[in-house]
């Protein structure tokens, strides 16, 4: 039984790993995934164009930390499209950062994919280890909640923030740039660029390896 579920287990890396071919298994998940975020009152909060809705949402006790179908969570999400003030909202409500979706993508590994620079740096100003270090300067001092964000946090197959932020091209302006502005290959690589900055101002490190052994400029 333990040799099976060891297949098992490897089948899903293989397929997570090499070209999506987990969709090729279960091609109805994404739609489903889509349809749950698309009816989902957490998720339609975050997407919503203010804060208002996800502020109701949090007040009347709704779960901030509900999953969609691939597991992904409104604080996923929120920090996905750079929104700062309702990642903060979500976390002080009490999502979890650390939480991964099924494919071992947290909160940080899905801003960095997406060049959300901004929000990363907002994120570890507001973390306890920056906190203790005197750098407090965008925490909330009436607030009761707190949280720790390692720059070197690891996915399922050991891939940290920087593998990530090197393995897709920003799909999205970064909030510093206006909305209407197209995404270039010029300005993709400067956006790519200053993710990559944030994330080693933080701390991560440049040197460290998957668990298949590539450092982040192989992936």
């Amino acid at each position: 039984m333990g040799y099976i579920l060891r297949g098992v287990v490897l089948l899903w890396a293989v397929l997570c790993i090499f070209g999506g071919g987990f969709y090729l298994l279960f091609p109805k998940l994404k739609v489903w995934d889509n349809d749950f975020i698309q009816r989902n009152e957490a998720f339609q909060a975050v997407f919503s164009g203010n804060e208002v809705s996800l502020k109701e949402f949090i007040v009347k006790g709704g779960d901030v930390n509900t999953r969609s179908v691939l597991g992904l969570t409104p604080l996923h999400a929120a920090c996905a499209t750079g929104q700062i003030g309702k990642a903060m909202m979500l976390l002080r409500a009490g999502a979890q950062i650390d939480r991964r979706n099924w494919f071992g993508a947290s909160p940080l590994s899905m801003a960095a994919m997406r060049g959300q620079y901004k929000l990363i740096e907002a994120l570890f100003k507001g973390s306890t280890e920056y906190s203790s270090n005197g750098d407090n300067s965008n925490s909330d001092s009436n607030s009761n909640y707190s949280y720790y964000l390692s720059p070197n946090q690891r996915g399922w197959y050991g891939e940290g923030a920087l593998h990530w932020a090197l393995s897709s091209s920003p799909s999205s302006p970064s909030p510093s740039s206006s909305a209407s502005q197209p995404i270039t290959n010029s300005n993709s690589n400067s956006i790519r660029l200053a993710t990559l900055k944030a994330l080693v101002k933080a701390g991560a490190d440049p040197l460290l390896r998957n668990y298949i052994g590539k450092f982040m400029k192989e992936t």
